[in-house]
């Protein structure tokens, strides 16, 4: 059986623990989806791509408030995809082939997850029935899109974050459920390239994560653009010819022309599984927020600091779990930075 130093969990932040530091260092890198994480294939880095084609488009329908005649002829969809992706691809599988290359490091292209302990580690294994040990593990699984259990196993296709963008042909209306940035940003996309949108959303108004100010100006100018279909629940959803139906909790209903988007993102948590361990986030006492995390291992009683930045952490149990949210280098009293070293 195999053996390594550090096994890493997810090709996003925690592919970028490797550098010259761990040259003497044996490597395992397990992913089962694409490299580069969510990022780099499904999130900030394509999506801003569509935003600026959409920015294009939205500048020339609004030019003449300037003084500028111009008008656009027409939106070519798929050479939007093609110029976003044709340059993206090529990064996620630029950089497997080169993890690849290394001497050091193995890549694991499969699902893993913890199968027990041993004396100086963790046994680990994959779909592909592959296993090994390895004294240190990170898990940097990253997040996936949520689909509600409402719609899940009705039969009816949707699109979430991670395919939207790859569709082959742009909607002639987009039915987004939920209100928060991820669907902002989509409506924006869709609506600017010519798409009608509407949008349902369980409160009152849209980024009711940010503070009321911003929440009631931004929802104020998003019903302007799109139809936002506010304090309703989807229930479900139904083919009815070539449309699907979006059945709401009010009994009322949203047909489109087959294109939906369900909004959201949640951890891979559970991601790992098995036998290994299971951390728990603390809900009381410094770092509790959403901001400068703390996680205990249970048996363990040793906080460890998450940080996006996977790289600054060093834990004496072997075990790292890189939050897809806490962004932020802990701090200590007065507020100042806390250093904190890479893996040993």
């Amino acid at each position: 059986m195999q053996h390594f130093d550090i096994a890493i969990i997810g090709t996003g932040s925690g592919n970028s623990i490797i550098d010259e530091r761990y040259a003497g260092k044996k490597i395992a890198i397990c992913e089962q989806g694409v490299f580069g994480g969510t990022c780099l294939n499904v999130g900030c880095i394509p999506t801003k791509m569509f935003v600026y084609a959409a920015e294009v488009a939205q500048t020339v329908r609004e030019s003449a408030r300037y003084g500028v005649d111009a008008h656009i002829d027409g939106v070519r969809w798929n050479d939007i995809v093609s110029r976003v992706f044709g340059r993206i691809d090529p990064l996620a599988s630029g950089g497997e082939h080169y993890r690849r290359s290394l001497p050091n490091v193995t890549v694991f292209d499969s699902h893993t997850r913890f199968t027990g302990r041993t004396e100086t580690g963790y046994r680990l294994r994959t779909e592909k029935g592959e296993e090994f040990t390895a004294e240190q593990v990170v898990i940097a699984a990253g997040a996936r899109a949520m689909i509600p259990e409402a719609i899940a196993g009705c039969g009816v296709q949707v699109h979430t974050s991670d395919t939207i963008m790859r569709i082959p042909e742009l909607p002639k209306h987009l039915v987004i459920i939920g209100g928060g940035f991820v669907a902002a940003e989509f409506a924006h996309v869709f609506s600017a390239l010519g798409t009608r949108v509407t949008i349902v959303i369980r409160g009152g108004g849209m980024l009711s994560h940010c503070d009321d100010t911003i929440c009631e100006r931004f929802t104020d100018i998003a019903s302007k653009k799109w139809e936002i279909r506010s304090h309703r629940n989807m229930i479900g959803a139904h083919h009815e010819g070539a449309q699907v139906v979006i059945e709401l909790d009010d009994d009322s209903s949203v047909a489109d022309a087959g294109h939906r988007r369900i909004g959201g993102r949640a951890a891979r948590r559970r991601g790992a599984g098995g036998d290994g361990p299971d951390p728990q986030r603390r809900s009381d006492g410094p770092g509790s927020g959403r901001r400068g995390r703390r996680r205990r291992w249970p048996g363990r009683g040793r906080r460890i600091p998450t940080d996006h930045g996977a790289r600054r952490f060093r834990a004496r149990r072997r075990v790292i779990q890189i939050s897809a949210q806490a962004r932020r280098q802990p701090r200590g009293p007065g507020g100042a930075a806390q250093p904190a070293p890479g893996l040993g």
